[in-house]
């Protein structure tokens, strides 16, 4: 194999690496955005956290639900904590 080759081959393998992180790159991408379509049909909006917690707030439970809503309604404040912060940095 001549200098020549070599040096075509290298040239190659140049650029089937660059198109292997090219397709990576993509498929990342697509992934990336996938995930934020999910988050986005599956978040609930500000709106929605409030008039569940209103709900919870009128509702009367007993005992043992006691421990169970608490954690819920401290998960709802806190997602609704979250996002008045990041609506308004919007």
């Amino acid at each position: 194999m001549g200098i020549l080759d070599k040096q075509r081959a290298r040239k190659e393998e140049k650029i089937k690496k660059e198109e292997a992180l090219e397709k990576q790159e993509k498929q990342e991408k697509k992934r990336a955005q996938k995930l934020k379509e999910l988050k986005r049909a599956t978040d609930l909006s500000k709106e929605e956290i409030q008039y569940l917690i209103k709900m919870i707030a009128h509702t009367k439970f007993d005992g043992l639900e006691m421990q169970i809503i608490y954690s819920i309604t401290a998960k709802l404040q806190n997602q609704l904590k979250n996002k008045v912060k990041w609506d308004g940095k919007d």
